[in-house]
């Protein structure tokens, strides 16, 4: 027992580093500033607000940036503030999509916020943010990633088929959802791989990703993730107390997880079948096969067929 635990905790760890081999999620650690630090970025703006305007919106700005998810009062009245003293949104979007050109994102974020307290379900603005920050964030700035995540899930839930209606009618809201799904997955995933896979699955079961190869291997990496932490706390269990019922619940999760592995490597090798994705598929494989065999008692066979066949399943 205990050798095949310890074979069981090197291949966990083997596939983890060969996952990092083929895709890095960017960190997404974010630092939470002193309540004291809080307090006295908001005394800035309360005394600037009736002294200095340029002062005050930069601060408001910065405080909106820094802590507009609290969504508490302070934060209700600094919107309110800004929608009163603010130019209108008109006037204010040209400056935003010059500083989109620029990949200035910290001053596009800046005037997005002016734009959204005073049209908070402006689609057109959410969604360039949502781009913008995803864009921002593999430049290595984690700065605006919460903002980012916000932004995202807003636009998400405009774009709900409830709400049809109420869309442009030369957006394909399908398309863009799936889309931003995929996006809220890959800003999540270094913080929240469970949320992370949530959306990449969402976004598969849009008919415009699910034959995406790029889909099912992030949601592959993030279960992957799960599956390593949760089988080196199943081997600690085992370890320390045996074969117990506490120990056999674990096994059936970590078996679920490297099950949904599985399955997403599978796909995206079955959806990489032509020849410019043949490097890919090859990498892919190094990824699936261990894990399968680790789950088939060291044997290989039957993955063949499992791969002609994944397409036509649904997801476990």
């Amino acid at each position: 027992m205990n050798k095949l635990m310890n074979q069981f905790v090197v291949f966990v760890s083997a596939i983890f580093i060969s996952a990092a081999l083929v895709f890095t999620f960017a960190s997404c650690a974010q630092t939470q500033a002193p309540e004291n630090d809080k307090d006295k970025l908001y005394s800035t703006w309360v005394k600037s607000s009736s002294s200095d305007q340029k002062q005050a919106r930069e601060t408001a700005n910065e405080y909106l940036r820094k802590y507009g998810s609290d969504n508490d009062q302070r934060v209700k009245d600094i919107q309110a503030w800004l929608a009163k003293s603010n130019t209108p949104a008109a006037s204010t979007e040209p400056e935003f999509e010059i500083a989109l050109a620029a990949r200035e994102y910290v001053r596009a974020f800046a005037i997005g916020r002016q734009i959204l307290s005073t049209d908070p379900e402006n689609l057109n603005v959410l969604l360039k943010l949502a781009d913008a920050g995803n864009k921002n964030l593999f430049t290595g700035d984690t700065s605006l990633t919460t903002e980012t995540i916000d932004y995202t899930r807003r636009a998400i839930k405009l774009l709900d088929p409830a709400n049809a209606g109420r869309l442009p009618g030369n957006i394909d809201a399908e398309r863009v959802r799936g889309n931003l799904q995929f996006g809220l997955g890959t800003l999540l995933a270094p913080s929240s791989p469970n949320e992370a896979a949530a959306e990449f699955r969402r976004a598969a079961q849009s008919r415009f990703f699910k034959n995406s190869p790029k889909v099912y291997l992030n949601l592959g990496l993030v279960t992957a993730r799960l599956f390593k932490k949760q089988s080196e706390e199943y081997a600690a269990v085992v370890k320390a107390e045996g074969e117990t019922p506490r120990s056999k619940s674990m096994k059936v999760e970590v078996d679920k997880l490297g099950e949904q592995t599985v399955d997403a490597y599978a796909r995206a090798v079955a959806l990489s079948n032509t020849p410019l994705q043949q490097d890919f598929r090859l990498k892919m494989m190094d990824l699936l096969t261990p894990i399968y065999k680790t789950l088939h008692n060291n044997s290989d066979a039957g993955l063949d067929e499992l791969i002609s066949k994944v397409l036509s399943k649904p997801m476990p």
